[in-house]
């Protein structure tokens, strides 16, 4: 059977400073049978230059003379398609060189799937990573509506799928587009599987504010009503209605109190607390950590920030005011222990600085997301890094002043890795996965589930050993 074609759509507004790398990553894939539709809607900079400098046959360039927006930008280039296959790509991310291969060999491997989507990199304005987002194995629609886990430069869906849903709904110009055609996907049944590698980049930016932020926010609170009175809605998704308005309206808080919308700000924020109170349980827990990831995602300077949204809290929740320095100290840790993460010391150096000086706790949260991330880069990058990584990542942990906290890191690093080879049925990795993991913590041994996954392996490994083909003639 012969390979199938991939349509790569790449829409563009304004990207010239990024297009050209966009472009040239998707004519350098591995996987060869593809063709490039580059959309421009209606840009004002130097995209037609861009465009025209690069020469290959299989790119076709398409230009609207009216800023249409996203979703009818793409529905152009998936008419303009002849591909079975659909993959899209923002004119500023960036896709590794074999994400079509990866994703398309998926595909055909599993035919049921209509939708593949990747783990991805965070990258920051200028390309520097800034953190891996793992991707669920599978993604259905009570997953969407909590929070769609992935964007359309991570996805490769079948040609009839999308045609199936009649496209990207153009209605929505400013926002809302993406949740939206996704969910519509899931009410019409698309299966929907991840590839488990980090095959995208996706671009963060520094204080970036939203055109017409009004508009912006109703199309996204919009895509998500259409879903909940849609009567394909099961009933236990349409029982996670509140939960899920709950999320939009945190996320949005923070956006207006970015832009110093302050009364929408605060009247979204009252509207995800009254949606989920427990977004404030533990002296507002829930709240301070949300706000910390949000405040250091783009890689920029958070301490602002994380100042200005304080300041702009209903008088209600004046009394989370106690918690304002200790939040920006435990960004600053989190995001210098990013950088350590990443080779770049000189920043990591500095960021250390007021995380000192306001004395930042090494707490759960900040332990648990080394842990996810070091996980995440042995994904990404597999485990022959993993050593001076480990090492470098100890070292930081004593400089903060967490020497006690080196070995719970190595121990969750290691469980967390047994358990991950479990589920892949990787019974030796396991084994020696647990044996490092009690090595440095003992107190594994009185786990269940840990004492579980090694008997299981084990045992796996002593029936494959006495089935080996010499064994068993």
């Amino acid at each position: 059977m012969s390979s199938p074609k991939v349509s790569v759509i790449i829409p563009t507004y304004n990207n010239g400073p990024y297009l050209k790398e966009a472009i040239e990553n998707v004519l350098e894939q591995s996987y060869a049978k593809l063709e490039l539709i580059v959309i421009n809607d209606a840009s004002t900079d130097h995209t037609d230059d861009v465009v025209t400098s690069c020469h290959d046959a299989r790119i076709r360039y398409i230009k609207h003379q009216h800023n249409r927006y996203a979703a009818a930008a793409r529905n152009t280039g998936i008419g303009a398609s002849s591909g079975e296959l659909i993959a899209f790509l923002d004119g500023d991310d960036v896709m590794h060189r074999e994400r079509l291969e990866a994703q398309v060999s998926f595909l055909e491997r599993n035919h049921r799937v209509g939708l593949t989507y990747s783990s991805r990199f965070e990258i920051d304005a200028s390309g520097h990573p800034l953190t891996i987002m793992k991707a669920p194995k599978s993604v259905e629609l009570s997953d969407l509506v909590l929070g769609y886990p992935y964007a359309p430069s991570e996805v490769v869906v079948r040609r009839d799928w999308a045609f199936r849903v009649g496209l990207f709904d153009d209605g929505f110009r400013f926002h809302g587009e993406d949740p939206d055609f996704f969910m519509r996907l899931a009410l019409a049944g698309c299966v929907m599987k991840g590839v488990d590698r980090a095959l995208s980049y996706r671009r963060r930016y520094r204080n970036r504010a939203l055109r017409n932020f009004s508009k912006a926010m109703d199309d996204e609170f919009l895509a998500f009503d259409k879903t909940f009175t849609d009567s394909r809605c099961p009933r236990d998704v349409l029982a996670l209605r509140q939960r899920s308005k709950a999320n939009l309206a945190l996320i949005w808080s923070y956006l207006a109190f970015c832009q110093n919308e302050t009364s929408v700000g605060q009247t979204l924020l009252q509207r995800a607390i009254q949606g989920d109170r427990t977004i404030l349980d533990m002296e507002g827990r829930g709240f301070l950590q949300f706000l910390l990831t949000s405040s250091i995602r783009d890689g920029g300077e958070h301490e602002s920030i994380v100042r200005g949204v304080f300041r702009q809290l209903p008088a209600e929740l004046a009394w989370l005011g106690q918690y304002e320095d200790a939040t920006v100290a435990r960004a600053c840790l989190v995001a210098a222990a990013r950088d350590t993460l990443w080779d770049r010391g000189r920043e990591a150096t500095t960021k250390l600085v007021p995380s000192r000086e306001m004395k930042a706790p090494v707490d759960q949260y900040f332990r648990g997301w080394i842990a996810a991330q070091l996980l995440n880069y042995q994904s990404a990058f597999g485990s022959q890094p993993m050593p001076d990584l480990l090492s470098r990542m100890s070292t930081f942990m004593r400089e903060v002043g967490a020497r006690r906290d080196v070995r719970w890191l190595k121990g969750e690093y290691f469980i967390s890795k047994a358990f991950r080879d479990h589920r892949d049925s990787r019974s030796t990795d396991v084994i020696v996965g647990v044996l490092r993991a009690v090595s440095y913590r003992p107190i594994y041994i009185g786990n269940r589930g840990v004492m579980s996954i090694l008997a299981r392996s084990i045992v796996d490994r002593i029936a494959t050993s006495r089935c080996r083909p010499s064994a068993c003639q």
